[in-house]
């Protein structure tokens, strides 16, 4: 069961009773949504819990499933590759345009990831303030209150719009520095092909100089 703080005042000589939102209680509500298979959205939880601001309940949803995620590290080169790179020319540049491109494509979902939940955070802020002017105008009794939390919507609103163009912003970065990936990627698989040729000539010229010395008569 998870439990509300209230805290009491006096309006108009009418005592009334606002729920103070904590982080157990949010954390409790989101662990047992996601183990139920729900997802654990903010207007979610508000109605778990009972009530709360939006804007307290979106601070400790976000604190909750930053702790949730976990960065993998991506491994280092190899000492031993570096060193034979020039005796396996051909096995370093294959590895070398296959890892760019793996990591080119991460970093682009890695990105897409990020403007698809900002995107959604702003929609969720979008419905939250939508729903919040209904009850303004359905609950005289509550105006004051229901306009503080309208406030703090809006504010979160302005927060995910502006998190968004950011997050666009540095999307457009990653696509351009990708486009500049692909120039450099373009011209060491033209190095690679050149590298390739030369050897080739260079095999073909050995043979001419075998077969030139396999003929000169004998003195």
């Amino acid at each position: 069961m998870i439990y509300l703080v209230y805290d009491y005042y006096d309006n108009k000589e009418t005592t009334m009773a606002r729920a103070i939102v904590t982080a157990e209680a949010v954390v409790a509500a989101a662990q047992q949504m996601l183990d139920a298979g729900e997802e654990p959205t903010i207007l979610n939880v508000r109605s778990r819990i009972g009530g709360g601001s939006f804007t307290t309940i979106k601070r400790f949803l976000d604190d909750w499933k930053a702790q949730r995620e976990a960065v993998v590290p991506l491994s280092p080169v190899p000492r031993d590759v570096q060193q034979r790179a020039d005796e396996f020319a051909q096995m370093v540049w294959q590895a070398a345009v296959a890892q760019a491109s793996q990591d080119a494509a991460q970093a682009r979902a890695d990105a897409e990831k990020l403007v698809a939940q900002a995107r959604a955070a702003a929609a969720e802020a979008e419905h939250a303030v939508a729903l919040l002017e209904a009850q303004v105008d359905a609950q005289d009794a509550t105006l004051a209150n229901l306009e503080q939390e309208r406030d703090e919507a809006r504010a979160a609103l302005a927060d995910a719009r502006a998190a968004t163009q950011v997050l666009e912003a540095r999307f457009s970065d990653l696509q351009q520095q990708l486009a500049a990936r692909d120039v450099e990627l373009a011209q060491a698989r033209a190095k690679h092909d050149e590298l390739m040729r030369c050897l080739g000539e260079n095999e073909a010229l050995r043979r001419q100089v075998a077969e030139l010395m396999g003929r000169k008569p004998a003195e």
